[in-house]
């Protein structure tokens, strides 16, 4: 795999995992694992893993599903090149037993996604 490949690669990763934080809307708590980007570079596949509940990890899914151009765009404004990669995600769920913090920070955004 060439210097370039990866270095685009790093960057799609920083600038999904910024996507994330600025997003608060998706459910569980989302980490972009992997990013693996064909040698076209037409075509990139994103590894997220959710933590959280079976259900955020289809509401995960669908949201990605629909916020797949707005994360093209925003790549496509932060990395110039020839082609904006086609993202495909595969969703990986984590099933751990949750932190005293981190059970805190889901039941803060639960409570604010009702309210």
């Amino acid at each position: 795999m060439t210097l370039r490949i990866l270095k685009i690669q790093k960057s799609l990763q920083k600038i999904l995992m910024d996507y994330f934080l600025t997003k608060s809307n998706y459910p569980g708590i989302i980490s972009v694992k992997e990013v693996k980007v064909q040698t076209d570079l037409k075509r990139a596949n994103i590894y997220i893993s959710v933590m959280g509940r079976e259900e955020d990890v289809e509401r995960t899914r669908i949201k990605l599903e629909e916020d797949r151009f707005a994360m093209r765009s925003l790549i496509n404004n932060r990395l110039r090149m020839k082609y904006c990669p086609y993202l495909q995600f595969f969703v990986n769920h984590i099933s751990m037993p949750l932190s005293p913090v981190e059970q805190t920070l889901m039941d803060l955004r639960e409570k604010d996604e009702f309210s």
